[in-house]
């Protein structure tokens, strides 16, 4: 005969489903290619990328900014660049990055 114990209140662990990540499109991705390519001609900056970040440095102010995707986002070079650099250029997001 075997036994068994019972737990009052027990209640079973619920599984956790995650949203799936919004993945930037190619035409988004593109824009952000080109705003960088325009951004770029006349301003200084080194980008680096790893880790689920983007880090932008501005070699005219020396000032440095990183970005990271929101939970809801898939990680993207670009879209992390023109974010950084945004940041680090106190310029406007631009709105299509901003869904």
């Amino acid at each position: 005969l075997e036994e068994y114990v019972v737990l009052e209140n027990y209640v079973p662990e619920e599984k956790v489903i995650k949203p799936l990540k919004r993945k930037w499109t190619e035409e988004e991705i593109t824009k952000a290619k080109c705003f960088l390519a325009e951004e770029l001609i006349h301003h200084h900056c080194a980008f680096t990328t790893g880790r689920q970040k983007t880090a932008c440095y501005n070699a005219e102010t020396y000032k440095c900014a990183v970005s990271k995707p929101s939970p809801s986002d898939e990680y993207n070079e670009y879209i992390g660049a023109v974010v950084a650099y945004c940041k680090v250029s106190s310029i406007k997001i631009p709105e299509f990055i901003k869904h």
